[in-house]
């Protein structure tokens, strides 16, 4: 039984809370539960609706679910031992499912999918995490990440509507406004021309946690371009890790800064024995990125633009270092930056621009089923 406190912006104590956490650990598959799996949005999905939203002028609507998993039913047969603290020696048989149970957060995703599906909404084939809800006069676009909701529409009635429908089923905490989501920092003009993605609270957390007193300098770019030719010659091993670090900026790459996205790769590229020209690699990134925190991606309304989706692929075979061969793809929609990635793979070339072409065709299959076309 877990006792945390809720607190208020300036840090005191506004309210208790208890919540019962089940043990987990100790279910057994096939007998306690079955499937875990729960599906999330992903980021370039909402990007992609972002992007929509800005250029379209959409008003949208944040809400987020109180205790979520509790509002799922149990369907499996499960006893817990209540806390000594209760004073009961008898055992008890759950009707809903607790926090703790290896199930909870896929019983919570198909409860509120299962709910939306039977209002109207249809969830997008490319991406679970998205629903759509599109009549004659308007369209409704839920964003769904466990029990946060960013929803939009061209009719603020619909949004009325949904937040009605929603409240009637679950307990809602709304947002007033949308100012983080999933990690995003979103910071839109009042007008609502113009929105803003970045990650300033999280880059600096990284800087603080990962840079070192060597790392003062602010350099203009992330990466040395010698780099590559730099740890190729490079045979001192450090003895500690650098993944916590790579997978900080592996991260941050993914969500709002699609400039780090080189060198984050390829210095994970060593992260099985990392060098000193790696461990200096990273301190660059990070001293980067204490200069840059403030920056992020910025969609901004243009009336001579139309709704364009415009993807570029490129495949490079056998680089010279390892010899394996790469895959990169970036996709604008109306001029916005909403989707970027790359890979290695030991396959040939055309194999290679195969692969970038799929990923980027699921990208047009979202933005298709959204938009309707």
């Amino acid at each position: 039984m877990g006792v945390p406190t809720q607190t208020l912006a300036d840090g005191s104590i506004d309210k208790y809370r208890t919540r019962l956490v089940t043990k987990g650990f100790a279910q057994q598959y096939g007998v306690d539960y079955m499937e875990t799996f729960s599906p999330v949005i992903r980021h370039d999905s909402i990007r992609t609706t972002l992007a929509l939203a800005v250029q379209l002028h959409w008003g949208h609507l944040q809400l987020d679910v109180q205790t979520a998993f509790l509002n799922s039913d149990l369907d499996e047969v499960i006893f817990v031992t209540p806390p000594t603290e209760t004073g009961d020696d008898k055992v008890w048989k759950l009707r809903k499912v607790l926090y703790g149970l290896k199930q909870a957060s896929r019983a919570w995703y198909e409860t509120v999918t299962k709910f939306l599906c039977q209002t109207g909404f249809a969830q997008c084939q490319s991406d679970s995490g998205v629903l759509v809800k599109r009549t004659a006069n308007s369209i409704v676009v839920v964003l769904l990440y466990v029990d946060d909701m960013l929803t939009f529409s061209d009719v603020a009635s619909e949004l009325a509507a949904f937040q009605a429908n929603i409240t009637s089923r679950f307990a809602i905490n709304k947002c007033d406004a949308s100012s983080s989501f999933v990690g995003m920092e979103l910071t839109g003009s009042k007008a609502g021309d113009m929105l803003t993605i970045g990650q300033q609270k999280y880059t600096v957390t990284v800087v603080m946690r990962f840079a070192s007193s060597d790392d003062r300098s602010r350099p203009r770019t992330p990466m040395d371009s010698n780099f590559q030719h730099q740890v190729a010659d490079d045979m001192q091993t450090i003895g500690e890790s650098i993944r916590p670090a790579v997978g900080s900026l592996l991260y941050a790459s993914t969500v709002s800064r699609p400039d780090l996205t080189t060198a984050a790769r390829l210095i994970a590229q060593e992260s099985e024995q990392p060098t000193r020209t790696v461990q200096a690699a990273i301190g660059r990134v990070l001293g980067y990125l204490a200069r840059t925190a403030d920056m992020g991606m910025v969609y901004r309304r243009s009336t001579k633009r139309e709704l364009q989706l415009e993807v570029y692929c490129d495949a490079a075979f056998a680089c010279e270092r390892k010899r394996k061969s790469s895959t990169g793809f970036v996709v604008f929609l109306s001029g916005y930056f909403i989707s970027w990635g790359s890979n290695e793979t030991a396959d040939c070339h055309a194999v290679d621009y195969r692969i970038g072409v799929c990923v980027a065709r699921r990208v047009s299959a979202f933005f298709a089923q959204v938009y309707g076309t």
